[in-house]
């Protein structure tokens, strides 16, 4: 959990504050805040060029915004590290994450399911431990 907590954390630090998505094709103010390409481009510029930073107010030239490599580079190993390790998935009805096995029905469920949903009477299991048991049977199964 700390793990998916950290990250998400991370997550939002790279969301553009315009349109609150992961930055496309990050561009920095002279101010030092980030935004979108077509985030920037979408900004009304003063007739002397300058816009104010939607964060922090300050002036700026509109027409010299360079690139954020360091920041589009943290965006893609990001992207990369979440297509590696798949998030775990949240309960349907409830939102929650999935952290809960009911034994009766065979299935993942989360905590609200557990106490006040339709499994709130059954064997439930955190799957921690149901994990560390089909590893074991996998391994006795691969023994013989």
């Amino acid at each position: 959990m700390a793990r998916s907590c950290s990250l998400e954390c991370l997550e939002n630090q790279l969301l553009c504050p315009i349109c609150l998505e992961v930055f496309a094709e990050p561009l920095m103010l002279q101010c030092g805040h980030s935004y979108c390409k077509s985030c920037l481009s979408s900004m009304t510029l003063d007739p002397y060029g300058q816009l104010r930073c939607p964060v922090c107010r300050c002036e700026v030239d509109g027409g010299s915004s360079p690139p954020n490599v360091s920041l589009a580079r943290i965006v893609e190993a990001m992207s990369e590290l979440n297509d590696s390790h798949p998030e775990l998935e949240s309960c349907l009805q409830h939102h929650n994450p999935l952290s809960l096995f009911c034994e009766q029905d065979q299935e993942v469920i989360c905590g609200l399911c557990s106490s006040i949903g339709a499994h709130r009477n059954h064997k439930i299991t955190p799957l921690t431990s149901v994990y560390s048991r089909m590893k074991v049977i996998v391994h006795e199964y691969n023994i013989k």
